[in-house]
């Protein structure tokens, strides 16, 4: 986590297995999942949530560097 700006950028990431071309495109779908168990609903609420406060979430990944989910929030100023 850090602030850069006018904005707090939350970053999550592992050296895992970079995500697929098909998941990198349809991870925020609601009911999309690559688990048995999953409901296909988290990252699309996260993503809806955060971009109601005027935010963003991406999602990527590569090979040897795994994945990143980077959660972006404006940082409200009065």
């Amino acid at each position: 986590m850090r602030c850069e700006g006018d904005e707090l950028i939350f970053e999550i990431s592992n050296d895992g297995e970079p995500p697929s071309e098909e998941v990198l495109r349809r991870a925020f779908e609601p009911f999309f999942t690559t688990k048995p168990k999953g409901t296909g609903l988290g990252l699309g609420l996260v993503k809806r949530v955060v971009e109601e406060h005027g935010g963003a979430v991406t999602l990527c990944g590569s090979i040897g560097a795994g994945k990143r989910l980077t959660l972006v929030i404006p940082l409200r100023k009065d």
